[in-house]
């Protein structure tokens, strides 16, 4: 077998799987519908709501239907956000914000968000803590920037 057969042959492999790649991506199992269903319910109620604390609650739960229902992480993200800008005294939507960006590949982002977080916050409120906590957890984790997961411990001993 001479070089161009295997290039012909390797061309031929890696098109096969883009193309299973690329029907895994665009397939949805037939189940996905009643996800959907549930999803548009939550998004029309929460557009209905009156009551601001309520309309952030439905939020969130649209936030967690796209995110472990329909596997949206970056309109679960978008959802949250909303949530949280309806009702900043809320607690609920941070978790499965950071839970969203992290899993849609968004850590910088994710750190920009947390440090305007901290930035607006006072130091003595739970909503601060726990957005030091994610941003403690992003440094250590996917950013991988030990210096500043040490400086952020050193502040945190203060």
């Amino acid at each position: 077998m001479n070089l161009s057969h295997s290039l012909f042959l390797a061309a031929v492999g890696f098109a096969a799987y883009l193309a299973w790649r690329l029907y895994r991506a665009l397939h949805r199992p037939r189940d996905d519908a009643e996800a959907k269903r549930r999803y548009r319910d939550l998004r029309a109620a929460a557009r209905a709501e009156k009551n601001v604390k309520i309309k952030a609650s439905l939020y969130v739960e649209s936030a967690r239907c796209a995110l472990y229902e329909l596997e949206r992480p970056n309109l679960a993200a978008s959802l949250a956000r909303r949530a949280e800008r309806l009702d900043p005294s809320s607690e609920e939507p941070l978790p499965l914000l950071v839970e969203a960006m992290m899993e849609a590949g968004r850590s910088r982002a994710l750190e920009r968000q947390l440090l305007r977080r901290i930035d607006r916050l006072a130091a003595d409120e739970p909503r601060y803590r726990a957005a030091f906590d994610a941003l403690l957890r992003l440094y250590e984790g996917p950013l991988r920037l030990p210096e500043k997961a040490n400086l952020l411990r050193r502040l945190q001993k203060k």
